[in-house]
């Protein structure tokens, strides 16, 4: 009798295969979620939880397939440029990394050293604080690449872009 396939093994598999093309990439994810019970429901977000760094080391994902696992993770929601530049703000929860004061922070975007697309960091002087995640990741970096300048503050995991005031 053959061996009976995981409804994770092939259904999410084909699924990735979408949008990473990478059948190699796509059994090597199927087969760690299914080690770790993640089911088709939560593979987005157990994929988000790992980021950036994770894919690399857990899935051997090159710079085109991270770039990839980024699409499929991001939360779908309307422009975050749209919104920035008709509310004049937008703020987003990301992943602290320390502990971080309960006031508001000034920090600064800043991308890690290594492999592009590198992890996107907030950092106040040289402590990093925080970290954000995959699923935003496509977001902050095109409100980044558009060159809109910003002030960023973190208040806990709260994120805050806001539009320059003209003093």
């Amino acid at each position: 009798m053959p061996k009976q396939r995981s409804h994770l093994a092939t259904a999410d598999q084909r699924r990735l295969l979408t949008p990473t093309e990478t059948p190699r990439l796509a059994h090597r994810i199927g087969r760690a979620a299914q080690a770790q019970g993640i089911d088709a429901n939560q593979l987005r977000s157990w994929l988000t939880t790992l980021h950036l760094d994770a894919w690399r080391s857990e899935f051997a994902a090159t710079p085109f397939e991270t770039t990839e696992l980024l699409e499929y993770v991001r939360k779908r929601r309307p422009s975050m440029i749209g919104r920035l530049l008709e509310d004049g703000n937008i703020s987003l929860e990301v992943t602290t990394s320390s502990e971080v004061p309960a006031n508001s922070v000034p920090v600064q975007l800043r991308f890690t050293e290594g492999p592009a697309p590198a992890a996107l960091i907030l950092a106040s002087g040289e402590n990093t604080l925080a970290v954000i995640p995959a699923d935003v990741y496509p977001d902050v970096t095109s409100v980044i690449d558009s060159g809109i300048d910003t002030d960023a503050t973190l208040i806990g995991n709260l994120l805050t872009l806001r539009l320059p005031t003209s003093d």
